[in-house]
């Protein structure tokens, strides 16, 4: 009996001894799956985070974008409003030109006529002065 009692020592023993080479087994092994799933949150992470910034940049760049064209408009619209004032002063000046050039042809006709009326009277003094 004394062997039997030797032999279920030797079991006990055994059984105990595999059984903390498993619990230090399982502890690794859920030490590196611990370690594993943290690498994969880390990861995960950064890509979620270089996502959100590349949302944020185009959407900067979206309001950009509309900027740009809001200001392009509003250049359009002013040249335009530059370009009609350009082209009122241009009839303006084009207007108050011939205006001009009338009252000087009237004034040169004028003229012309004061000097024939003179050259008259002066041919009639002369033919006077003559007699």
């Amino acid at each position: 009996m004394s062997k039997k009692i030797a032999q279920l020592t030797k079991v006990i023993f055994h059984l105990h001894s595999k059984n903390e080479e498993n619990g230090a087994m399982t502890t690794a092994i859920s030490n590196a799956y611990e370690k594993e799933i943290e690498t994969l949150l880390n990861s995960a992470n950064s890509i979620i985070s270089q996502q959100k910034d590349a949302l944020t940049n185009a959407q900067e760049g979206d309001r950009w974008k509309n900027k740009i064209k809001e200001l392009e408009a509003k250049h359009l619209a002013e040249k335009e409003s530059s370009q009609r004032q350009f082209d009122d002063y241009k009839v303006a000046l084009l207007t108050k030109e011939q205006e001009v050039e009338k009252e000087h042809k009237a004034k040169l006709e004028e003229a012309r006529i004061d000097v024939l009326e003179l050259k008259a009277a002066f041919d009639r003094r002369i033919i006077e002065f003559k007699k």
